[in-house]
């Protein structure tokens, strides 16, 4: 079985190796998320295949997380905390976008929650948005990516 690969079932596998040396406690795989979720009610439920359970979903936007936890994520991977070579911050860092000197990530732009994290090394800080996209359009970013680069022009233009 694919997900028994290190011996334990790929939920157990990332909670054990990732979440917890992290100290993310409120994260965890959509549908279930994490004990005691308390989610924002969607605009528009996902359709077709995507709100079953598949391996896609699963590791690319199957995460639903709070912004209390993606900022210790960013922190444990700054600091090194987590186990493995987490080299995040590589040229181009892995899963992330590097603009000027802004490290940043997004989830989907699809229907249902999405997020956004940037992240400015050099100043400390950081960035985390979430919100609904109830309705995506071409060429219009999410309102979680809209509100990430406002405040990050707001606060280049504050430096």
């Amino acid at each position: 079985m694919a997900q028994r690969k290190r011996g334990s079932p790929f939920f157990e596998l990332v909670q054990r190796k990732v979440l917890d040396p992290a100290g993310l406690h409120q994260t965890g795989f959509w549908t279930r998320c994490f004990k005691g979720a308390h989610l924002a009610k969607l605009t528009k439920f996902p359709q077709g295949p995507l709100p079953n359970e598949n391996w896609g979903f699963k590791g690319a936007e199957g995460i639903c997380s709070t912004a209390e936890d993606l900022s210790l994520f960013i922190h444990a991977i700054d600091q090194g905390t987590l186990p493995g070579k987490t080299t995040l911050w590589g040229d181009p860092p892995r899963g992330f976008f590097r603009t000027g000197d802004t490290i940043w990530t997004r989830g989907t732009e699809d229907y249902g929650h999405n997020g956004v994290v940037k992240w400015m090394p050099k100043e400390r800080l950081l960035i985390v948005v979430l919100s609904d996209v109830p309705e995506p359009k071409a060429n219009v970013p999410t309102p979680s990516r809209a509100l990430g680069d406002l405040l990050e022009a707001l606060h280049a233009q504050l430096r």
